[in-house]
């Protein structure tokens, strides 16, 4: 099986989005976005964590199998994060009597 060999320049390319994701993600800690705050974090978040599996842990050019469990397990953790958020907000629905 050959490997993909990725140049240092896409290296040095991938750096520096994840460099100005990261100033991005800075500046906007200042702005007062209200709820957006926290989704548009979340979102540079998984932008840069999509950026660092595909191409520092070669999830571009792996095998079929390989893209199969590496999003098989962002399914997974879907999952965990829906379930625990519906613990969490259906906590203390039902236990204080009305008032």
């Amino acid at each position: 099986m050959a490997e993909h060999v990725v140049t240092t320049k896409t290296y040095y390319i991938i750096w520096a989005f994840l460099m100005f994701f990261t100033a991005l993600t800075f500046g906007l800690s200042y702005l007062d976005l209200g709820a957006w705050s926290a989704v548009i974090a979340v979102l540079i978040a998984a932008t840069k964590a999509t950026i660092i599996a595909l191409f520092f842990m070669h999830m571009k050019y792996a095998e079929k199998v390989t893209q199969v469990v590496g999003v098989a397990s962002l399914f997974w953790l879907g999952i965990m994060f829906v379930l625990t958020a519906t613990d969490f907000f259906t906590r203390y629905f039902g236990t204080y009597a009305p008032q």
